[in-house]
């Protein structure tokens, strides 16, 4: 982002900012809600009050606010996440503990 700073208005790059919070943000939401069903026997430090509706209400209030942002943020975001999986998987690929094991 910092990279961006130079190149990119202030307004677009809040905007970019502002969808990678919220799109964090229901990507947790949903995470409380899959490993509550999908492991109710771990532990957990701490106990969601309200759920499943506080979580699935996070899901929906961000989903609303990223539905709110300029088309151009949709793109520069998809972009933006795909250059970062890209270099992500391509790191880990030779780099994880599973492959230097061989």
């Amino acid at each position: 982002m910092v990279f961006m700073s130079g190149f990119v208005s202030l307004g677009n790059l809040a905007s970019l900012t502002n969808f990678a919070t919220l799109a964090a943000f229901v990507v947790v939401c949903a995470g409380v809600i899959l490993l509550r069903r999908k492991h109710p026997e771990m532990p957990r430090p701490f106990k969601t009050p309200g759920y499943p509706f506080i979580p699935l209400l996070g899901i929906v209030v961000c989903g609303y606010l990223m539905l709110n942002l300029s088309v151009t943020t949709w793109i520069a975001f998809a972009i933006w996440m795909s250059i970062g999986l890209v270099v992500y998987f391509g790191y880990s690929h030779s780099h994880s503990a599973l492959a230097t094991q061989k």
